[in-house]
């Protein structure tokens, strides 16, 4: 009898893809979770940061002229292991846009899904 494996799982990479919207102050203290009067940030700096034991996994990437960025993860992050992964917002090329909100974790790092 031939001996028996345990099934393989597929691992598939992982990309992180999102939008970055400047939003005017005028609107602090509204619903902060709407995106009125904003606007997408073109050349925004966008960060990958994979919490390890021994060494931290991080990547970066810009956004494209409608606040929109792709972020392919380095290969060592998985499906099976991106549980400890957050995408933060670093730097705005429009100075007015530098202060990261609380829509969608921007001040913690948006956990991935």
């Amino acid at each position: 009898m031939p001996p028996v494996y345990p099934p393989k799982f597929n691992r598939s990479l992982v990309a992180v893809r999102g939008t970055v919207y400047c939003r005017s102050c005028k609107y602090a203290y509204s619903d902060p979770k709407t995106l009125n009067d904003a606007k997408p940030v073109e050349g925004a700096v966008v960060r990958l940061v994979c919490k390890r034991i021994k060494k931290n996994i991080v990547a970066e990437t810009k956004t494209d002229k409608n606040g929109y960025f792709l972020l392919l993860a380095p290969k060592t992050v998985t499906n099976f292991g991106f549980t400890g992964c957050r995408a933060y917002l670093v730097k705005s090329k429009d100075y007015k846009c530098n202060k990261v909100s609380k829509l969608m974790d921007g001040d913690v790092g948006a956990k991935l899904r």
